[in-house]
């Protein structure tokens, strides 16, 4: 896989993601940060 962007982007706490995880409207974050990726061929 290769990445491009940004060094550090995606590195994230552990509080935040438990933030994250226990937010009502995370299945529907999941599904549109999901709908934004685009496939690969």
């Amino acid at each position: 896989m290769a990445l491009r962007g940004e060094r550090g982007t995606l590195i994230t706490s552990l509080d935040a993601l438990n933030r994250m995880a226990s937010n009502p409207f995370f299945s529907y974050l999941l599904e549109r940060i999901a709908e934004g990726i685009p496939a690969r061929p």
